[in-house]
């Protein structure tokens, strides 16, 4: 009886195969990560997007309600995109859409605003539309920010303190 030794390992087809089937699972896997890490952050980009726009209407929404409102002149100017106030403590505060952006004493503090990215509504006490700037009692404002087919549109109203 002839004794040869039987040898074991890989034909090249096994190799190639186990490799082709290595790269296939890779890259399902590597599709499944890439599909999880856009969806991450597509929700950060969107809660930063809320977070700035919240931060801009809390922030306009604090200033108007500091407004005094004891005299005609402490709504300097009410306009549809510009807002300018005097406060209690004499600070004179102006909100305004120059381009894209809403500024706060020109002071750029929200970007990416469309042609109707901020409007501001005079109403006395019924509630309607003030027509002169005595009657005004509160100010309802509306900031719109857009980035790409993002739209978020937020709005707030502040009482005038004093009326």
């Amino acid at each position: 009886m002839h004794n040869k030794k039987s040898l074991k390992g890989f034909t090249i087809i096994e190799t190639i195969i186990t490799i082709s089937l290595a790269g296939i699972i890779i890259s399902i896997l590597a599709a499944i990560i890439n599909g999880g890490m856009a969806g991450w952050l597509f929700l950060r980009g969107q809660k930063d997007f809320l977070y700035q726009t919240e931060s801009a209407v809390n922030r306009i929404e604090k200033d108007l309600i500091k407004t005094n409102g004891s005299s005609s002149t402490d709504i300097l100017v009410f306009g549809t995109e510009e807002c300018q106030v005097k406060t209690y403590d004499n600070e004179t505060i102006d909100y305004r859409k120059n381009g894209t952006n809403l500024e706060r004493n020109n002071i750029v503090i929200l970007d990416n605003l469309p042609p109707d990215g901020l409007a501001f509504t005079y109403l006395g006490n019924d509630g309607a539309a003030a027509t002169n700037q005595l009657d005004i009692r509160s100010i309802r404002f509306e900031v719109v920010q857009q980035k790409g087919r993002n739209r978020l549109r937020l709005m707030g109203e502040a009482s005038i303190r004093n009326r």
